[in-house]
């Protein structure tokens, strides 16, 4: 899970320098208290089952492009990129700018699970950010 923890956190910083966002959190979660009950039960069977009792972390990190009060639209949704990790996958949020969402989710070993699109801006997005990650594993990887 670290290597995509690792190109994930890579992508995120590419997306969030392109577009101007600004990092606001991140830290280094404890998986075995997550606040989403089937984060931290994959956790702790993980932890119980491995053999040298080491504590599952994911590096987590949000950015969010600034906004003043007087340009929000209570309509759309914040442009943000969030890590996270659901179940036991490593996930990558994005919320562009000019609208659209991609969400991308992989296995601890890598493998593309599942992609979540919102807006036609979503579809256009989802190739260039799944070949980012792609890149980033086999580049961690090798």
């Amino acid at each position: 899970m670290k290597i995509v923890n690792q190109a994930l956190l890579k992508v995120a910083e590419e997306v969030a320098r392109r577009f101007g966002y600004i990092e606001v959190e991140h830290y280094t979660q404890n998986l075995m208290k997550s606040d989403f009950w089937g984060t931290s039960f994959y956790a702790t069977k993980q932890y119980v089952e491995s053999e040298y009792k080491e504590i599952p972390t994911f590096e987590v990190v949000k950015y969010i492009l600034p906004v003043f009060e007087d340009e929000k639209d209570e309509n759309k949704s914040r442009p943000r990129i969030e890590l996270r990790v659901r179940f036991r996958n490593p996930r990558i949020g994005i919320y562009f700018p000019e609208g659209g969402y991609v969400g991308l989710e992989y296995s601890p070993e890598g493998e593309f699970k599942e992609a979540q699109i919102f807006d036609e801006r979503g579809y256009d997005y989802l190739p260039v950010i799944k070949e980012k990650v792609a890149h980033w594993i086999n580049k961690l990887k090798s």
